[in-house]
């Protein structure tokens, strides 16, 4: 199951490299003449050149890691717990480096709530839900324990089942959940694991505009300068 998975989403990694391709060409403010196997422009140009814009690519399985490191500006994660960031930014690193290159700035979502109520954690599980197949977020899922999961995501389970099927535990794993201080420490794990940058996304189901989770983590870092 998990290689013909895998088979069906390769064909994303040649068509990510040549839009970075394409786009660079692009942005140096050129008559673009590109001619790849899966993207092609010929003839468009920029009324003003950007040569200047970052380009950031979402990755997570091991051929967007190696695109995004040989290609991109900047690579951003999310739903992914400390230890698989750890090893997303080794494997950065190294790719980077085989391709001569520095290695590009890497960007974690991460998902908090303050102290969730039911109604929190179930937005939370739906938003997750949509993670269990792809290539990569299933690996790390069925990894921290979540495998039938992940089996049930693979095999057609709907995103509703799915979602009603999240427990907390697994949550935990890939959020920054419970008090201010908690949110905090979760938050400095981030960075402790080789993010560049920690971007809270808060849930909104029991708090408008996220707004309580983020000044209680706003207060809670001000007063730990170790983040």
């Amino acid at each position: 199951m998990t290689g013909w998975h895998d088979r069906r989403w390769a064909h994303h990694v040649p068509v990510m490299r040549e839009t970075i391709e394409c786009l660079r060409s692009i942005l140096t403010g050129a008559r673009v003449d590109y001619v790849g196997q899966h993207v092609s422009s010929h003839g468009f140009r920029l009324r003003t050149a950007q040569p200047d814009t970052r380009i950031a690519l979402g990755a997570f399985g091991p051929g967007m890691i190696r695109v995004s490191a040989q290609h991109a500006d900047e690579v951003v994660l999310n739903l992914a717990s400390p230890a698989r960031l750890a090893e997303i930014r080794a494997a950065i690193d190294a790719a980077a480096a085989v391709a001569g290159r520095a290695a590009p700035r890497l960007t974690v979502w991460v998902p908090a709530a303050l102290n969730p109520g039911a109604a929190a954690r179930a937005q939370l599980a739906a938003q997750l839900a949509v993670y269990l197949s792809p290539p990569g977020y299933g690996e790390m899922f069925s990894a921290l324990g979540f495998d039938d999961l992940v089996r049930r995501a693979r095999t057609g389970a709907t995103r509703r089942d799915l979602a009603r099927a999240v427990p907390v535990e697994l949550l935990d794993h890939v959020c920054a959940l419970g008090s201010a201080d908690r949110i905090a420490t979760r938050l400095r794990a981030y960075r402790e694991a080789g993010a560049d940058c920690v971007a809270v996304v808060p849930s909104t189901a029991e708090d408008p505009g996220g707004r309580a989770t983020l000044r209680a983590a706003t207060a809670a870092i001000s007063s730990n300068r170790e983040m």
